[in-house]
């Protein structure tokens, strides 16, 4: 997770910053009037609150069951599929709302 966020967590504040109307327009100038910058737009919209959320549920697990998995002997892929993703679940559904309301939004202005 540390390598993951100091790889894409740069771009993906850039590419958040830029107004996505912006965005849009340059898309829809080089692609055409066609379905794919919509979708384009639709899912840079959706993927933002996603991996916000998703990496701060991440974040969120509790220390005592990580420690107590690596007593364990757990690879990373057990603790990731027992500890982490049940514990960051919360905030993927919540990420998803979000993004469902985004979306419409974004689809409408595309």
């Amino acid at each position: 997770l540390p390598w993951f966020e100091s790889l894409a967590l740069p771009w993906t504040v850039v590419i958040k910053n830029v107004p996505f109307v912006t965005i849009a327009s340059i898309l829809i100038i080089t692609l055409g009037d066609t379905p794919l910058p919509k979708i384009i737009i639709v899912v840079l919209i959706t993927f933002f609150p996603i991996l916000a959320n998703v990496t701060k549920g991440l974040k969120a697990t509790d220390t005592v069951l990580l420690d107590r998995m690596k007593t364990l002997y757990a690879n990373q892929w057990q603790i990731f599929r027992k500890v982490r993703w049940p514990s960051a679940l919360p905030y993927y559904i919540a990420a998803h709302e979000i993004a469902f309301t985004g979306s419409i939004i974004g689809a409408i202005v595309a």
